[in-house]
């Protein structure tokens, strides 16, 4: 071969074997789809913190905006507390793109896939029992949707008790320096006037 074709196979295989290795660490969890800075203003358990973030155009589209607190420009959501933060700290939340994802086509997707399949169900069947194809279409699309429905409740409910579908501190951010007006306060907060 050529000189310059086993370089180029050799830069290819480089990067190649990076990924590959990056991919089986046990540090890597997957593609991020979102980061968010923010405070913690309560620590609810040894697990879970709530955490207040400004509140961006990406929260429209967010499938966990609903168990959101939105607040003007503020919202709240209880997130998973690896990290340990504690309140006042400034944090790094991470939502996953894979739960995403997964949570989106169930909650999308699933339910006209089987009201789909319902109709053709019931097209099939109305005619091997010669009965109203239109009527037998409809009556089993719906059955299935509804069927589905009650399918992705209990399904979702299970889903959001596990981790991989809530959001997650990830890091603790050093603090903002507090203007000197605010250690004044701070400070003058502790004294006890006689």
């Amino acid at each position: 071969g050529m000189p310059g074709a086993a370089a180029n196979r050799r830069q290819a295989f480089i990067p190649g074997l990076i990924a590959s290795r990056l991919l089986r660490s046990p540090y890597y969890r997957g593609p991020v789809l979102a980061t968010e800075e923010g405070f913690v203003i309560k620590v609810e358990s040894a697990t879970t913190a709530r955490v207040k973030t400004n509140k961006k155009s990406a929260c429209k589209g967010c499938a966990s905006r609903n168990s959101c607190n939105a607040m003007g420009n503020e919202m709240e959501v209880e997130a998973l507390n690896p990290a340990g933060a504690q309140v006042g700290d400034r944090i790094l939340l991470r939502i996953e793109t894979a739960s995403l994802l997964k949570a989106t086509f169930l909650l999308y997707l699933f339910p006209i896939i089987c009201m789909l399949l319902g109709a053709v169900i019931g097209q099939r069947t109305a005619s091997l029992l010669k009965w109203d194809v239109s009527a037998l279409s409809a009556l089993l699309g719906f059955l299935f949707f509804f069927l589905s429905i009650a399918f992705v409740k209990f399904k979702g409910n299970r889903m959001a008790a596990q981790s991989a579908y809530r959001p997650k501190i990830v890091k603790i951010l050093r603090p903002l320096k507090p203007e000197p007006d605010t250690l004044a306060q701070t400070a003058g907060a502790g004294e006890v006037s006689a």
